[in-house]
């Protein structure tokens, strides 16, 4: 089968993200038949939440690289050793 990115909708915070063809390949290896309803940032929260982890003490930030963004379990204060080492900055 062949799999190209798709466009999706989040049903958690209203914004489009891509279900990239990796992705799909990670989902029919494992047998997943629906396509996933939340962005990655929204599924990392859920699974959070569930585990009984305050998903709000997370600061979103964003890598100065590839541009994903993502939380991390910490609010920085100036430049850290991370954001140097991982090109992060606060979003």
């Amino acid at each position: 089968m062949i799999y190209q990115d798709n466009e999706l909708f989040c049903i958690a915070c209203r914004q489009t993200f891509v279900f990239s063809s990796e992705e799909q390949k990670f989902f029919a290896a494992r047998e997943l038949l629906s396509e996933p309803r939340r962005c990655l940032n929204c599924r990392m929260r859920a699974k959070m939440e569930r585990n009984g982890i305050d998903s709000t003490r997370f600061t979103q930030m964003v890598c100065d690289g590839c541009r994903i963004i993502t939380g991390v379990p910490f609010k920085p204060k100036g430049i850290c050793a991370l954001a140097l080492a991982s090109n992060w900055y606060i979003l």
